[in-house]
């Protein structure tokens, strides 16, 4: 009753801070607490001081070793940094806690060497005072210098376990009952700080831990049972990200989820929050939030049954980085029931998990994602179980391939959105990347990819580039079009141009930003490179559409160093693997450079774009590699900008691969005949013809659509020798642009 009617009275939330914010801003952790500490009754869950659970762990092996002199060393440093946490606060009384807490793994470490023995129970021993330390500075702190009224809780008291040692498993009825019973006399307005992480086995009374993610566990397990209003788990960055940072600079936080998108996020490598802690939470419906300690201010992630609608459709794309995949075919393997369950059976009995099933409609074949350290296992293991099929011919020889990465793509309102699966592998196949394996599920939450290990970053950025740049896709489910992206730029001038004024025809024109720009033998880049000292924009580009590129007017501020177009085209490649932003990547040739040419091959087999007017092009059109790529030829198309818009149809879809020849005096044309000619294709069941007159006076041209369903004639009487191609590029585009998506 008691417990009831603290529950129904106060308002409970559960806050966790994990080891970096312990260990780097216990004083600021203090501060966050005596802030909630209001009318809310909090509960704190708190992990060991950054590194010191792997330094007991450290130390406690090299005690068994019978290391003495490294074991004294370590042990220094462990003592070394709590006293002077401990001297900061200033209290007596808790210098003899502390005293005694280390004295305690002074003596545990003393038998560890005298028995040369380190079992699963005394490890969990010796790392149980990670946490039992730095709760018992927290709540000195907040008694003594944030006037807090604070009291520390051994977790051990009330979490109970089985006797899996450094892998425990939470008994919920036990556990429930001993924590109600706890937690009853909570109303007083006291601030519990909770050891995360440890518990005690319900059989022999040890202490145990809980495994990876144990301290959120315990805020989640305690959150559950107690009904608080909310789970706060403060980390180091400011919630869930739409992708790893370190792999996608551009990655943003995610403002909403749902209990199911973050398990899946999780299980996928996002390391802010573990997958078991949303079960005990999802279970009672309590939300929880990811909040920075070190901007609390920031609203974070929060996550909860029904999330807010999403701006995206997608929600995160995040990786393993290193997997294998064990490949089980054989035309014989078709139709016949029990060979998926021998193949899962044989590898559940060595405890070998599966991360990815991929299997055929056919059932020619079955993939399976594992870890890598079990894949000789594995296939050994197979290998033996489907030993008679294979000597028969039956079942071809177990595959086993390595050095490979699982991409996941992660939204519950997928489903909802016709052709996100088509637009996921046509941007992978446009960049190059070969997807191994494919998975699905019915619910469509998840979308898995296993592609080569090399791959796995090119692979995060293009797709995070296609869904989660400014408006990139439409909420419509019937209308899932890849919307304008920020064109990044490269130019190369010809002798006789003037940067400044072509820079100022660009200025505020779509969403163009120039990368770089090479001429007269200098080279200009709006971003750091060798030999490169510029100011005005960021040493590392966090995104193509917030640097602020080269143009008119910091043209003079940047630095035009002496440069080669060996150099120009080296730096670009590098910039375009470094932001990773390949899709939007568009070279402009304006120049009569001869040597400019022979470096367009790299950019095209890498799925850039290649808008170009050099005179020199046609010396070296047949080495091209045209297949993944984007390509506009033109000779003389007379503003910059008409180019990129160009090339801006090319990248939105409209317009794959264009040829585009004008009459010149001194090109010869398909045997002398005044005609221009712009083909394109934009996929396999469409081409698009634009032909004027039989002289370029006439002033008619017509453009013919051909398509599987339909053949269209386009007819106009403007004077299109005035105009120029990009004006038919646009009409072009005005027609195509909503009948083909």
């Amino acid at each position: 009753l008691q417990f009831l009617y603290f529950i129904a009275h106060y308002n409970m939330k559960v806050l966790k801070f994990g080891g970096t914010s312990v260990g780097k801003a216990l004083d600021q952790v203090a501060d966050i607490v005596a802030s909630a500490a209001g009318d809310d009754a909090i509960v704190v869950v708190a992990s060991a001081l950054s590194g010191v659970t792997d330094l007991l762990v450290k130390v406690a092996n090299l005690a068994k070793a019978q290391n003495e002199s490294e074991v004294q060393t370590e042990y220094t440093a462990l003592v070394s940094r709590h006293m002077s946490v401990c001297k900061d606060i200033g209290s007596q009384q808790l210098e003899t806690d502390i005293n005694s807490l280390l004295n305690e793994i002074k003596v545990v470490l003393e038998g560890i060497r005298i028995l040369k023995e380190l079992s699963g129970r005394t490890l969990d021993l010796i790392m149980s005072f990670g946490e039992r330390l730095s709760c018992t500075l927290l709540t000195a702190l907040l008694r003594e210098k944030k006037q807090v009224q604070a009291e520390f809780c051994d977790a051990r008291d009330f979490f109970v376990t089985d006797g899996n040692f450094t892998n425990a498993k939470i008994n919920r009825t036990e556990t429930e009952q001993k924590v109600k019973e706890y937690f009853k006399f909570q109303a007083d307005g006291t601030v519990k700080v909770v050891t995360g992480f440890i518990a005690t086995s319900k059989e022999c009374q040890e202490t145990t831990t809980l495994g990876r993610g144990g301290g959120d566990l315990t805020a989640s397990v305690l959150g559950s049972i107690l009904q608080a209003s909310e789970i706060q788990v403060w980390t180091d960055v400011n919630g869930v990200l739409t992708a790893n940072p370190n792999q996608v600079p551009s990655a943003t936080v995610i403002p909403t989820l749902s209990y199911e998108e973050a398990m899946e996020i999780s299980y996928f490598g996002a390391k802010v929050i573990y997958a078991p802690t949303m079960a005990p939470a999802m279970r009672s419906k309590v939300p929880i939030r990811i909040k920075n300690t070190f901007e609390p201010t920031a609203p974070g992630t929060l996550i909860r049954q029904h999330p807010d609608k999403p701006a995206f459709k997608i929600r995160a794309i995040t990786s393993i980085p290193d997997v294998a995949v064990v490949v089980l075919a054989g035309s014989d393997m078709v139709g016949v029931a029990g060979i998926a369950s021998r193949l899962f059976s044989v590898l559940a009995r060595e405890l070998i998990n599966v991360i990815l099933i991929s299997q055929a409609s056919s059932e020619h074949s079955i993939c399976l994602a594992i870890d890598p350290k079990s894949g000789q296992r594995a296939k050994q293991l197979i290998d033996e179980e489907f030993e008679r099929e294979i000597e028969k011919g039956h079942v071809d020889e177990v595959q086993l391939l390595t050095d490979l990465s699982v991409i996941a793509v992660i939204g519950a309102q997928m489903k909802t959105v016709p052709g996100i699966a088509g637009l996921i592998t046509t941007v992978l196949g446009e960049q190059g990347i070969n997807i191994v394996a494919l998975a699905q599920g019915s619910s469509e939450l998840n979308m898995s990819i296993v592609v080569d290990s090399h791959n796995e970053t090119p692979a995060l950025q293009c797709v995070h580039q296609t869904f989660f740049n400014t408006g990139s896709l439409v909420s419509e489910p019937r209308h899932l079009l890849r919307a304008k992206n920020s064109l990044h730029c490269f130019l190369v001038l010809g002798d006789s141009i003037d940067p400044q004024t072509w820079l100022s025809a660009l200025d505020n024109r779509l969403t163009v930003k120039i990368g770089g720009v090479f001429h007269k033998g200098k080279a200009t880049y709006s971003f750091s490179s060798a030999g490169n000292n510029n100011t005005v924009s960021p040493t590392r580009v966090v995104r193509c559409a917030s640097i602020p590129g080269v143009n008119s007017s910091n043209w003079s501020e940047l630095t035009h160093a002496d440069s080669t177009i060996e150099e120009f085209y080296k730096q670009l490649n590098e910039h375009r693997s470094t932001v990773g932003n390949m899709v939007d990547c568009v070279l402009i040739d304006q120049s009569n450079n001869n040597d400019s040419p022979k470096h367009y091959n790299h950019l095209l087999s890498s799925g850039g774009v290649i808008v170009s007017a050099n005179s020199s092009l046609w010396k070296y059109a047949n080495k091209f590699n045209f297949e993944d790529s984007s390509f506009i030829w033109s000779t003389s198309i007379p503003w910059i900008a008409d180019s990129v818009l160009a090339a801006l149809l090319s990248q939105r879809g409209a317009i794959k691969k264009v040829i585009l020849t004008e009459i010149s005096p001194d090109i010869e044309l398909f045997d002398g005949a005044y005609e221009i000619q712009l083909k394109a294709l934009a996929s396999p069941c469409r081409n698009v013809t634009v032909c004027y007159g039989t002289s370029p006076a006439e002033s008619e041209f017509s453009i013919l659509i051909e398509t599987d369903d339909e053949t269209t004639t386009m007819q106009s009487s403007e004077n299109t020798a005035v105009r120029g191609p990009s004006y038919i590029l646009r009409k072009m585009s005005n027609y195509l642009r909503h009948p083909l998506h």
